[in-house]
C-alpha cells in the first residue's frame, strides 16, 4: 500500500499531537503537584518530563524531515503550505497541533511561575532563621524558640 506524502506527514503530525497531549497532561499534573505541596511526587514528574521532551523533539524531527522529503522549507510558512495542499484534514491536524502547543507553553511558564514562586518563600524563610541569629531546633532535634525550659512537648 502507497501512502501519498500528505498522508505520511498527518501521520507525523498525529503523532506529535499525542506527545504534546501527554506532555501537557503532565504539566497539569505538575501544577496540581505544586499547588497541593506534593514535592515529592517533583524528581519523578521531572524525569518523565524528560522523556517526554525527548518524544518531542523526535516526533518534530520526523514531521520536519517529511516536510523537507516533499519539498517544503521547515518553518511555520512550509508547514503552512503543505497544511494548505494537504487538504482538509491535514489543515485540521495542523491546527490541533498549534494550539496544543500553545496550551501546553502556557502551562509550563504557569508551573515556572508557581516553582519561583516556591523557591522565593523557601530563601525568604531560610534568611529569616539566619537573620535571628539563632536555630529553631537544637542539635538533638527539639523545637528551642517558644518553650522556655528547652524540654519535649511530647516528654511531658
Amino acid at each position: 500500500m502507497i501512502i501519498s506524502p500528505y498522508a505520511f506527514l498527518q501521520h507525523r503530525i498525529v503523532e506529535e499531537i499525542a506527545a504534546m497531549e501527554a506532555y501537557t497532561q503532565l504539566l497539569k499534573d505538575e501544577a496540581a503537584a505544586l499547588m497541593e505541596g506534593r514535592f515529592s511526587d517533583m524528581m519523578e514528574m521531572t524525569e518523565r518530563k524528560e522523556q517526554l521532551v525527548t518524544t518531542l523533539v523526535d516526533v518534530d524531527q520526523a514531521r520536519e524531515t517529511q516536510l523537507q522529503i516533499m519539498g517544503y522549507p521547515v518553518s511555520p510558512k512550509g508547514a503552512n503550505a503543505a497544511a494548505t495542499a494537504g487538504g482538509t484534514s491535514l489543515q485540521e491536524a495542523w491546527s490541533t497541533l498549534l494550539a496544543r502547543t500553545a496550551e501546553s507553553r502556557q502551562h509550563n511558564h504557569n508551573n515556572g511561575i508557581l516553582i519561583h514562586a516556591h523557591l522565593e518563600l523557601s530563601r525568604n524563610a531560610i534568611n529569616f532563621v539566619h537573620a535571628h541569629g539563632q536555630s529553631l531546633y537544637g542539635a538533638d532535634g527539639q523545637h528551642r524558640v517558644g518553650l522556655g525550659h528547652g524540654k519535649s512537648l511530647a516528654a511531658g
